[in-house]
């Protein structure tokens, strides 16, 4: 895939920490902002999908090779990487929680303080979904 005005390639990992990085720099987003995240995050999501897809077709000497670099790789970074961070982490979700403050605003009500499963911990403060 290319972006207008960008010729090249970039890896999806390197797409997927630079949102992470976006988020942590700026937790609180306007509707529209929201709207251009969950984009963004629907087009990681596809591009992972795909990429998995593509990788289900290739011979064993590929898959041998793919994996023998990726462990390398996550040996160097000593992590999951990237992609378990996004997939398994809150991040891919982030654009569709509200702090407090936030979900008072936008839904006039306080959120439900009762169901535990429904919210998250992020920087000192709880996130809770749409309702």
């Amino acid at each position: 895939m290319s972006a207008i005005g960008y010729s090249g390639k970039v890896h999806i990992d390197y797409l997927a920490v630079r949102v992470v990085e976006i988020i942590k720099n700026n937790p609180n987003f306007t509707e529209k902002e929201r709207g251009y995240g969950k984009s963004i995050v629907s087009l990681i999501n596809r591009i992972y999908n795909v990429s998995d897809e593509r990788f289900k077709t290739k011979n064993i000497i590929t898959r041998i090779f793919w994996n023998i670099r990726n462990t390398v790789y996550l040996y160097q970074i000593n992590s999951q990487g990237p992609r378990f961070h996004w997939e398994e982490g809150r991040e891919n979700r982030i654009f569709d929680l509200y702090t407090s403050k936030q979900y008072k605003e936008l839904f006039k009500k306080d959120p439900d303080l009762g169901n535990p499963q429904e919210r998250f911990w992020k920087d000192g403060e709880y996130l809770w979904p749409h309702p």
